[in-house]
């Protein structure tokens, strides 16, 4: 498929976008919600296996169908389950975390964990193998522990292939270009304080479906026309042009994020909550949003969602 597309930043835009995110009262969310992560008490080698390991396979949790389960009272839905499932599992059995046993794992044990109750994901064998990948590494390179990725790292996202977001690239589950996993990863250890960061200017946004969509509706990334029906058509788009797409978008938000003075990980924390819940794909909720006044999709009244590009562990 030969394209012809083209992105670029508006830059008037990513300056009112701004300008409207400063004036927000943001609260950063601090992870640590009893139904999906680990007691900041609990062992640390234990809580690092966890989030290297459900970040791991936090991706693609709507395809083909919804991934909902009433657990108790509580529906729970996508990554919200996962996670949940993942939670109930280091209750029973923290040590499933550890990179011995995620090396040595199986289909059909991830498959009880992860489906229980005719729950589907259309993935197992490659979670399974994105689980066996990161334990098997962590025990040939960094003799079994999590906590020697983020020492060695000496508090450096980037230091010369030796800062924590390098290291992860050795990684099947962590490999993608534009980082969304290996910055997720961050976003959780930075803010539980599990990671220190010296070079703080190398944080960046995780770019998921809401950060583009997003991204998209307010025109802080101005796409041409045959990208644009591209869109509008949910044509299946290759690897390539996703991550040159999803390139662009980093760099808006690495701006807005600058221009706001806000931490890149806060500034993540409202955009994946608005998206959830607000800038949602179908029938977006426009009275409620902060933005609306300055969004180019509610001033034309025309809702594209994000680009097609359905089979990714990327994101």
């Amino acid at each position: 498929m030969h394209l012809r597309v083209s992105l670029d930043l508006d830059m008037e835009q990513i300056r009112k976008v701004a300008e409207v995110l400063r004036s927000l009262n943001i609260t950063p969310d601090n992870f640590t919600d009893p139904r999906f992560y680990p007691s900041p008490t609990d062992d640390e080698e234990h809580v690092l296996g966890y989030f290297f390991a459900m970040v791991a396979i936090d991706h693609r949790t709507h395809y083909p169908r919804p991934y909902v389960l009433k657990i108790g009272e509580e529906e729970y839905r996508g990554a919200d389950l996962l996670w949940r499932l993942g939670k109930e599992l280091y209750d029973r059995d923290p040590e499933f975390f550890t990179a011995r046993r995620l090396s040595e794992l199986d289909e059909e044990t991830v498959r009880k964990w992860l489906c229980p109750d005719g729950v589907q994901l259309w993935d197992i064998n490659i979670r399974t193998f994105l689980l066996r990948d990161l334990g098997y590494k962590v025990l040939t390179f960094y003799e079994g522990a999590f906590i020697k990725i983020v020492k060695k790292s000496n508090k450096r996202l980037y230091n010369n292939g030796e800062g924590f977001v390098e290291r992860l690239k050795i990684f099947r589950a962590f490999e993608d270009p534009v980082e969304k996993k290996a910055f997720l990863l961050v976003k959780f250890l930075y803010r539980r304080r599990l990671l220190q960061i010296e070079d703080i200017e190398n944080l960046e946004v995780p770019v998921d479906n809401h950060l583009v969509r997003i991204a998209y509706r307010l025109g802080i990334v101005k796409i041409n026309e045959e990208l644009l029906k591209l869109i509008k058509n949910h044509v299946e788009l290759p690897l390539d042009l996703d991550i040159e797409i999803r390139k662009t978008v980093r760099k808006a938000w690495k701006l807005i994020s600058k221009n706001a003075n806000m931490d890149p990980t806060v500034l993540d924390d409202f955009l994946w909550s608005h998206g959830r819940r607000t800038c949602t794909q179908q029938e977006p909720k426009c009275h409620t949003c902060p933005l609306r006044n300055i969004c180019k999709a509610h001033m034309e009244g025309e809702y594209i969602t994000e680009h097609v590009h359905t089979l990714t562990w990327y994101y």
